[in-house]
């Protein structure tokens, strides 16, 4: 039987066609140099993107920007987006390609500013769209000189003071530097002990606290590109040199200044240095009780339209703009901001019976509220939002900065587990005192992606300053209206007070600001009492008569508010 399979193999040996050695070397050594050279040859050609490919890619990433609520809060996602469309125009800056990628990322820094506000992001905007019209056989280059033609004009630059050579901490070969300039008297032992800053949509401070009245001198440094550092404003510290505060502070979230670093430059003197990438001016000066260097950095020159305005010397951390300050207290309440809570896929809190939620119930309250102020006070009046859709809670607060709202004022409803829990509360911006106070703003907080580190972070830097006492001012009046237009006409109407708290949705308003909790709507009668239309006007009726009676007290010249 074996010798048979034997047979049968050399059979069909014989049967199958032979070839040379050598054909076989050479089949073998023709694969091995195809796999050596694949990836030599495939990989470039995987790696190059066309700029069709690139903007398309731009595009995508667009609109999941404009989709995602979360992404729409995050400068970075922006810049993501615009550096996107500049690649465009990167890889054909002389084809049909580059004029598209740089209007839609000038497009986007016009949009951006909505958001944030800053006027940087509009000069950023007018350049691309600018390089945009260069390209005239495109259509793209109407389309920019069109929206060019919407934007508000441009401020003209500062003059340039003369420069003169100076050293940095690590000099550099092309810094120059205005004479520099000296304050103060020396104090034998003093130093540095903290560094702070706050941001706002003009203007960057950064606080020097020091322990004495310290001699200082100050200059600026240009962009070194060579060595691939940016505009840098020093400040020389002369005082107690072995107790000098070293730090490096990042300013992620800052468009005028990178970082702040400090450090022993020269025995007896502590430098400061400021790494400002986008800035047009900047201000350094002294002030006292506490002891502190203030370094005032701007984005823009202020409007030679711009009325003066004689106010005290500012806090430290007073960082409302004198601006915003007279458009408060002296051009009276013209608009009102008014936010409806939550809203769309945030129903907020579920009331006491079924199919009643907060989204709805402060909505409705809400738009009777802007028809009674508009008929009553004679003032102009924005929703932020008419209908049942999502709004994050910094969209609530820059949408009324965008606007230049002169109040704002957000409805909620209240709830607790303890279903007897009710009455009226009014809260202002602060940080919250007691334990209801913290659970309400912790509730109201919730659906915003900031950490506790963000909170003290901007709490820090913009919290007392002069809209504390106006919006606390305007919570007292609404309050005490709202109670006792209420108490008229039902029973078992509870005042809970003026209340402070750490509400998100008021954080970044540049005007008084509130927060009015009309009710428990986990409460049986209260939740009645909300889903009636009755209810609401009372309600409606006494934060009118409120906010009259702030206006009042602030204005109570009959002429105040006409003036040219």
């Amino acid at each position: 039987m074996q010798q048979t399979k034997a047979m049968h193999k050399r059979a069909d040996a014989h049967l199958r066609p032979q070839r040379p050695r050598w054909t076989v070397a050479v089949v073998r050594l023709l694969l091995l140099m195809l796999v050596l050279t694949l990836p030599l040859t495939a990989a470039p050609a995987l790696a190059k993107e066309t700029p069709k490919q690139a903007y398309l890619a731009a595009e995508s990433y667009h609109r999941k920007l404009l989709k995602n609520s979360s992404w729409r809060n995050r400068r970075d996602k922006w810049e993501t987006c615009a550096e996107k469309y500049l690649d465009v125009w990167r890889k054909d800056k002389k084809g049909p390609w580059a004029p598209a990628g740089l209007y839609q990322a000038g497009k986007l820094y016009i949009d951006l500013e909505k958001y944030s506000g800053k006027p940087a992001d509009l000069e950023r905007a007018r350049d691309l769209l600018t390089q945009t019209r260069d390209f005239s056989s495109s259509r793209y280059s109407q389309e920019a000189t069109k929206l060019l033609r919407r934007l508000p004009k441009a401020t003209a630059p500062p003059v340039k003071p003369a420069v003169t050579k100076t050293p940095e901490v690590q000099k550099s070969p092309k810094a120059v530097t205005p004479p520099p300039r000296e304050a103060g008297t020396t104090t034998p032992g003093g130093s540095i002990t903290h560094i702070r800053y706050g941001s706002l949509p003009s203007r960057t401070r950064i606080v020097l606290d020091t322990t004495g009245d310290l001699r200082f001198t100050h200059g600026m440094l240009r962009h070194d590109p060579k060595n691939q550092k940016p505009k840098r404003i020093w400040i020389d510290i002369k005082g107690n040199a072995e107790k000098t505060l070293k730090s490096n502070i990042s300013l992620p979230d800052d468009s005028r200044v990178k970082q702040v670093r400090s450090g022993l430059y020269k025995p007896g003197t502590t430098r400061v240095v400021v790494d400002a990438v986008n800035f047009s001016h900047y201000k350094v000066f002294s002030l006292k009780s506490p002891n502190r260097i203030v370094v005032d950095i701007w984005s823009g020159s202020v409007p030679a339209s711009t009325p003066k305005v004689n106010v005290p010397k500012a806090d430290v951390n007073e960082l409302l703009a004198p601006d915003d300050l007279a458009r408060q207290l002296a051009l009276g309440v013209r608009r009102i901001v008014i936010d409806a809570g939550h809203g769309g896929k945030d129903h907020g809190a579920p009331g006491y019976y079924k199919g009643v939620s907060e989204k709805d119930i402060v909505l409705t309250i809400a738009k009777r509220l802007a028809v009674k102020l508009r008929q009553e006070l004679k003032c102009e009046v924005i929703l932020t939002r008419s209908t049942d859709r999502f709004l994050s809670l910094d969209e609530r607060t820059t949408l009324a900065n965008k606007k230049r709202a002169d109040l704002f004022i957000s409805i909620h409803a209240n709830a607790s587990r303890n279903r007897n829990a009710y009455g009226v509360e009014t809260y202002f911006l602060n940080l919250a005192k007691d334990r209801d106070s913290i659970n309400v703003a912790a509730r109201e907080n919730a659906t915003s992606e900031k950490n506790i580190s963000d909170l003290h972070t901007i709490l820090n830097s913009l919290m007392k300053n002069a809209k504390i006492n106006e919006s606390s001012r305007l919570a007292q009046y609404v309050q005490n209206s709202l109670v006792s237009d209420l108490k008229g006409s039902y029973g078992d109407i509870r005042d809970k007070g003026v209340k402070q708290a750490p509400f998100y949705v008021l954080l970044g308003a540049r005007m008084p600001a509130i927060l009015v909790e009309t009710g428990f709507i986990s409460n049986k009668r209260e939740c009645k009492r909300l889903s009636s239309a009755a209810y609401q006007e009372k309600i409606c009726d006494g934060i009118v008569k409120g906010v009259k009676r702030y206006i009042d007290s602030t204005h109570p010249s009959p002429l105040a508010g006409h003036g040219a």
